[in-house]
């Protein structure tokens, strides 16, 4: 892989290690299930970053490096499960800074039985979650209000109190530019992303392509206005 220095060199490497995804026609039925429901005519397949080392490596650097740009100090980081737990403990290294993993089910041996995450909760502590793409960011929004619990007994949680942690950010590879940034902003979380998917695709997909004005139509149709 060519050394990539700018955001286009970055989106050429997602492409090249086919990361990014469009459909063969403008067919739905031929298009990408989307987690936060529908379908589209383009998917960024971010798991499979794991596949290839030096773009991990060099996707954490940009996802640091926008977290730096944005103004963004933490303490730790935690990963979305399942998407993000890969990039998310390498953000964490490559930032030196500890993670907390959130297992899907709890645990019910060892040390750890009946906790909801494992890693230390401390007041005051600054936290980013790593989603890898970020279409709706609902799941962010479920893991802040989740990560603003942890440590607290049930009464505890009954009675509304929070943990005294502030969740700065959820840092992500791709916005979707569906709703993430609103969403999160309604709850007092900024969305740092390494890219927004208008300007990929403006880079990704030439205007000779018959795909391009379908997948443009779908953008100005999904893609919330700023």
């Amino acid at each position: 892989m060519q050394r990539i220095l700018t955001t286009e060199d970055y989106i050429d490497a997602l492409i090249a290690a086919g990361i990014f995804k469009l459909a063969k026609d403008d067919n739905e039925d031929n298009w990408f299930k989307l987690k936060a429901g529908g379908k589209s005519p383009i998917f960024w397949n971010v798991k499979e970053i794991q596949d290839d080392p030096k773009l991990l490596k060099t996707t954490v650097a940009f996802m640091n490096k926008r977290l730096k740009q944005a103004g963004v100090k933490f303490d730790k980081v935690v990963p979305i499960p399942d998407g993000a737990n890969v990039i998310g403990a390498w953000l964490g290294y490559k930032a030196d800074k500890a993670i907390i993993t959130v297992p899907k089910d709890e645990k019910d041996h060892g040390a750890d039985a009946g906790r909801k995450y494992i890693g230390k909760i401390v007041p005051g502590h600054k936290i980013v979650l790593a989603e890898d793409v970020s279409t709706t960011s609902l799941s962010a929004v479920q893991m802040v209000e989740k990560v603003r619990k942890f440590g607290l007994s049930d009464e505890e949680i009954a009675a509304g109190k929070l943990n005294l942690v502030k969740v700065e950010a959820v840092a992500s590879v791709i916005n979707r530019e569906q709703g993430s940034t609103e969403n999160l902003a309604a709850i007092g979380v900024k969305l740092v992303s390494v890219v927004n998917q208008m300007d990929a695709i403006k880079h990704a997909i030439s205007t000779d392509n018959p795909m391009y004005g379908v997948v443009m139509r779908y953008l100005e149709q999904n893609v919330k206005k700023k």
